[in-house]
């Protein structure tokens, strides 16, 4: 078979095709430290954002190291469709309710404030589980000058969070919205 060119010289000429011969030649792994090195993000399948914010749902630090979280987000946000893990994006606040994470959940926060319709799931989010980041998100949305969601009212959401809440730091994050707001 002759080459573009003329040449007459197959591509990948001398090399035994490892996965039969009409497949593209792929280098074999390297092993480094008894371990396979990744595949380049290029020969990688991108992983569907239901897989992506399963693992946001199920994350849990590794000593207290919250890297790993920080790259499901980017990964969620490069999936092209991060409004679909709202859910599990507000399940991070619910499961830790007082960690900011090393600064990785404030990243939570940001994504979850870029993204559409999230705020009636955050409220669902506030009555399973009160959580600091929650508090700061409903706080944020009445200093924007938003007021209710859904017909909730957001200030007598953070009432009911001060006066309610079992956690010390939460209810006083709580109070501190309704002192600005009130």
């Amino acid at each position: 078979m002759r080459r573009a060119d003329g040449s007459g010289r197959r591509r990948n000429a001398g090399r035994v095709a490892q996965f039969g011969q009409n497949r593209p030649f792929l280098p074999p792994l390297q092993v480094v430290n008894n371990k396979r090195a990744k595949l380049p993000k290029s020969l990688v399948m991108p992983r569907t954002t239901a897989d992506i914010a399963h693992d946001i749902a199920t994350f849990a630090p590794k000593k207290d190291n919250w890297l790993a979280l920080d790259s499901l987000m980017a990964e969620l946000w490069q999936a092209g469709h991060p409004e679909q893990a709202i859910p599990e994006l507000l399940s991070v606040f619910e499961r830790y309710p007082e960690e900011e994470g090393f600064g990785v959940v404030w990243g939570v926060l940001h994504g979850l404030e870029a993204l559409p319709n999230y705020e009636t799931e955050l409220l669902r989010s506030l009555s399973r589980q009160p959580s600091e980041f929650g508090v700061r998100m409903v706080g944020r949305l009445l200093n924007a000058g938003t007021t209710e969601v859904g017909g909730i009212s957001l200030l007598k959401t953070l009432r009911e969070l001060a006066a309610t809440a079992s956690s010390p730091r939460i209810r006083e994050a709580a109070r501190g919205f309704v002192s600005r707001n009130d």
